[in-house]
């Protein structure tokens, strides 16, 4: 009887590992298949409008060019919470052409990426592979792998990141904003103010302004 039980507790584990790969290989897709459909098919009008909307959001003078590192940021910006003149976000207009397209663990994490934004967050360990989390003003942790570019993570540090659960693990979607340590307080005192409107909206504000830290960014980020 114990046998029994070993061997199925066994495979069951075994099946959620194999299951997890799937997961991973769908959302490694569906990011790079979204990325497809901003470079191909996305307005440059609506482009256009958004850089200039991003440009005043994080404090950016009108004329400023980009550096690679911020025009990455805005085009996570851009994808999950920058909102159209239709007023949809793009990353839900891409779901909905692409929906019957999609194999169900694929929904399944397009519905959660649309949920997320950037949130506070402290680095408590960080190497290649895996960085450990706990949420602003939280003591929960979380364990969390990179979808897309790879993050240079210091313990200790205060980011702003965006997370999603991707089947039983959970993921850090594109470049996360490593708030500096000389205006850390500055950027604590901003979150604080918004979290003791309600949770409601505060995750408004994260979700609408969110993006706007990159003022608060650490100077290795410009």
């Amino acid at each position: 009887m114990d046998r029994r039980k070993t061997s199925f507790l066994i495979n069951f584990s075994k099946v959620k590992r194999e299951k997890q790969k799937i997961y991973i290989q769908d959302a490694e897709d569906l990011y790079e298949w979204l990325f497809q459909y901003l470079e191909t098919e996305m307005n440059l009008r609506e482009i256009v409008r958004a850089k200039s909307m991003f440009r005043e959001l994080c404090g950016f003078p009108k004329d400023k060019k980009l550096t690679k590192e911020e025009e990455l940021h805005f085009e996570h910006w851009l994808l999950f919470d920058y909102i159209t003149v239709i007023g949809s976000r793009p990353f839900d207009l891409f779901v909905r052409s692409r929906q019957s397209e999609m194999s169900k663990y694929m929904v399944e994490t397009a519905g959660l990426f649309m949920l997320m934004h950037l949130s506070p967050y402290r680095v408590l360990q960080s190497n290649d592979r895996e960085h450990l989390l706990a949420p602003f003003q939280e003591e929960r942790e979380n364990a969390v792998r990179s979808l897309g570019p790879a993050q240079r993570l210091e313990s200790g540090s205060l980011i702003m990141a965006r997370i999603a659960t991707v089947g039983f693990e959970k993921m850090m979607v594109g470049p996360c904003i490593t708030i500096s340590s000389q205006r850390e307080q500055e950027a604590l005192e901003e979150l604080r103010t918004h979290e003791k409107m309600g949770t409601k909206s505060y995750h408004r504000f994260l979700k609408e302004m969110g993006i706007s830290f990159l003022k608060y960014r650490a100077e290795n980020e410009t």
